[in-house]
């Protein structure tokens, strides 16, 4: 099983919703060949919610 990061999860899974066609209607490449900084954006807004889930499941819990 390959070790992914939450980062390229989120992004496979846009790639994949978009059928594999950017915005600008060129093919979206894999995560390896990615430009640089591409990676690290998705990193952290992956990372965003993540927090923001984890904080959302922390109340849901007390208030019950």
């Amino acid at each position: 099983m390959e070790n992914k990061t939450l980062g390229q999860i989120a992004f496979e899974a846009y790639a994949v919703a978009k059928g594999g066609i950017g915005y600008d209607g060129a093919i979206i490449p894999t995560w390896e060949k990615l430009s640089p900084g591409v990676q690290p954006a998705w990193e952290a807004a992956a990372k965003a919610v993540e927090k923001e889930t984890s904080i959302r499941f922390a109340l849901r819990k007390l208030s019950f």
